[in-house]
């Protein structure tokens, strides 16, 4: 019986304890911190990747647009191609 006795007023001094503010405050902190960190990695990690895949995205772009310049545009009915009313 002197066994439980303890565990219960460490379970009420832990609770005592839980509910300070000497304890809210740093936890607070804490968290905060770490949350900050968190951000900053990710912040410097996805800036990372965006900076390296600029110029590949500039060099797709590019492809795409020599691409569609060189297909033809299908010609509507009634209206006359730009390079056909200027040449004519």
């Amino acid at each position: 019986m002197s066994s439980a006795r303890p565990i219960r007023s460490s379970a009420r001094n832990l609770g005592r304890i839980l509910r300070s503010a000497s304890f809210r405050l740093p936890l607070i902190y804490a968290v905060l911190f770490v949350l900050s960190g968190r951000r900053a990695v990710r912040h410097r990690v996805l800036d990372g990747k965006r900076l390296r895949c600029r110029p590949d995205m500039a060099a797709v772009l590019r492809t795409e647009a020599y691409q569609l310049a060189e297909v033809p545009q299908p010609q509507r009915p009634g209206r006359p191609r730009p390079a056909d009313s200027r040449g004519a």
